[in-house]
């Protein structure tokens, strides 16, 4: 009997200890549940933060899209007046250019009229405009009234 006894105690005390052990595997895992709910947790909270920075982000990109565009507009419209101007001035200097060459065409023209003119010393010209006297003629008669 005390042999008996014996392998009772002795297994009672592995039963004991297999349910130490399954206690502690019970907690182990209980305590791996929370450790996975509070990671769970953090890759939410972690998501929605993500979130909100995408939707922060997309705003400033819309806002600059719009800053951008608002900044063009007078840039296109001052690159437009520099171009106006650069072909303004472009013109002026064409239209310079011609009246020096107009210049120089009249300059010739007259130096060659004062040479005509030297050789042609008997030759007068009216250079005054002189008022002629002459009567004015008489208005006309209405149609259709005897005098």
């Amino acid at each position: 009997m005390a042999s008996k006894l014996g392998d009772a105690n002795a297994l009672v005390a592995e039963g004991e200890g297999a349910r130490k052990a399954r206690d502690d595997a019970e907690m182990k895992l209980q305590a791996m549940g929370e450790a996975r709910m509070r990671n769970v947790a953090a890759i939410e909270a972690l998501d929605d933060k993500l979130a909100e920075e995408q939707l922060a982000r997309e705003n400033a990109e819309a806002a600059l899209a719009a800053a951008l565009a608002d900044a063009a507009g007078p840039a296109a419209r001052e690159a437009a007046a520099v171009a106006r101007a650069d072909a303004a001035e472009a013109q002026l200097a064409g239209l310079k250019k011609s009246l020096r060459e107009s210049r120089v065409a009249c300059a010739a023209l007259d130096a060659a009229a004062g040479a005509r003119a030297e050789n042609r010393q008997g030759a007068a010209v009216q250079t005054d405009w002189e008022p002629i006297a002459m009567p004015l003629p008489a208005p006309p008669k209405p149609a259709g009234r005897a005098p």
